[in-house]
């Protein structure tokens, strides 16, 4: 599934798309296995995601133009429990798949920026 982004640069539609990490903040979790698969309804956003060392995640927010503002809760492979809150941009790549930069705070305090990638598998 494709992302749609309208003339003016909003997401209309994230339903299905899935994505991964290209970079990675060291202080984050998530890598280049884990995959993101996103929904999207009357702006309201959620994804569910794991590989790597989260064996499940969720997040959960709202997309308003091409930015995006939600909580996540996860759980990594040694039983830690995490979450927190992010800012992310989103943009199309010149090749049409979606990149997101996201900006990221743990409930813990830890921050960070992550690159994440429409994948085309």
């Amino acid at each position: 599934m494709c992302a749609l982004i309208s003339g003016d640069g909003c997401i209309s539609q994230l339903n299905g798309v899935r994505m991964s990490p290209v970079k990675t903040d060291p202080k984050g979790v998530v890598n280049q296995d884990t995959v993101f698969t996103f929904s999207m309804e009357d702006g309201i956003v959620t994804a569910d995601y794991r590989g790597g060392s989260v064996l499940r995640g969720y997040l959960i927010g709202r997309c308003s133009g091409s930015s995006m503002e939600f909580s996540y809760c996860q759980m990594n492979d040694t039983g830690n429990v995490a979450g927190g809150r992010s800012h992310a941009e989103l943009a199309l790549m010149p090749d049409g798949r979606l990149r997101m930069v996201e900006h990221f705070t743990f409930d813990d305090g830890r921050k960070g920026v992550n690159i994440i990638e429409q994948r085309t598998d």
